[in-house]
């Protein structure tokens, strides 16, 4: 690659390229942001303050008004926006010194940190929070600590969201945990058997409940308690053979009546065999959980080898 080449794939910070297939047309930079939106922001949280302070009344020639107009003339920057901000909300404000705050905000435009803006407004932390203000700083509270309040805010929230998440997903609060598991380990001490048992038997019944309400139609696989697998599907139909010739020369046919059988009929046969199966499932389930209803409070089998002679 030249070295002709090579200047010019060069892409300046925050460019943008323009390109047409592997040609490239022009590159610019990015424009940089607009500080109007961010301008307007802090002239829309200084009427808040104000409106708060004085309420919706005009401002009289005094310190607290020509700061409000020092504060709005460094943010507007225009003469004329200027003198018109300072006419609307400070019409007591004699002309010499209006003519001298826009001068100075022309000649001199200054760039106000938040810290600086909160020190030149007066405005508490507790003021600021209520206002919901974001551009401008407190007066009593610096950089560092709001920023540790908003963080330890953003805990709590975090906090409170995970704890409604947990509670949407089922988890009960500490206190009804604790009440239940000492519920659990009376009963489970009175019957003989640990508490970790007597949860597992109660979470099979649940579990059994919660399936003779959703039982596949087709087919179900349960496990039972000494972990062999049960597969219940439903019984096929015998099948009906007929055997017949076409011609008096011709070999026998065998064929299924079953398959002879209308489209309707197949599906009413098919749907009443489906409703049979479903049946025999919720039995056989109601059957399981009258089992463990049964065995909910017996003592636990000994695991071990038989001594010698048991039968």
């Amino acid at each position: 690659m030249t070295e002709e080449a090579r200047r010019a794939r060069v892409v300046p910070l925050r460019g943008e390229r323009v390109r047409v297939g592997a040609a490239i047309l022009s590159e610019a930079p990015a424009a940089l942001r607009s500080t109007a939106s961010f301008c307007k922001k802090r002239l829309d949280e200084l009427a808040r303050i104000i409106r708060h302070r004085h309420g919706v009344a005009a401002l009289g020639d005094n310190e607290v008004s020509r700061a409000y107009a020092i504060f709005a003339a460094h943010h507007i920057r225009e003469p004329n926006r200027i003198a018109q901000w300072i006419d609307l909300n400070i019409p007591a404000m004699a002309a010499g010194t209006r003519d001298a705050i826009v001068g100075f905000a022309v000649n001199e435009p200054r760039k106000w940190t938040a810290d600086q803006a909160g020190h030149h407004l007066g405005l508490h932390l507790e003021e600021r929070t209520a206002l919901a203000v974001q551009t401008i700083g407190a007066c009593d509270a610096g950089k560092r600590r709001r920023r540790a309040i908003a963080e330890d805010k953003k805990r709590e929230r975090d906090k409170r969201n995970a704890e409604a998440r947990r509670r949407r997903a089922g988890a009960v609060e500490r206190g009804e945990y604790l009440k239940q598991a000492s519920s659990t380990a009376a009963a489970a001490s009175e019957a003989g058997v640990s508490a970790r048992t007597l949860q597992i038997r109660r979470r099979e019944i649940a579990d059994l409940v919660i399936l003779r309400r959703f039982v596949a139609p087709y087919s179900y696989r349960m496990i039972a308690r000494d972990g062999r697998a049960k597969n219940f599907t439903p019984e096929p139909r015998e099948p009906r053979l007929v055997t017949f010739r076409i011609s008096p020369r011709s070999a026998p046919v065998t064929v299924d009546v079953n398959e002879l059988e209308p489209l309707s009929k197949q599906v009413a046969r098919a749907f009443m065999d489906l409703m049979r199966a479903r049946m025999r499932y919720t039995d056989l389930l109601a059957e399981e959980q009258a089992r463990l209803e049964r065995e909910l409070y017996a003592p636990a089998k000994r695991r071990g080898r038989k001594p010698k002679g048991a039968a």
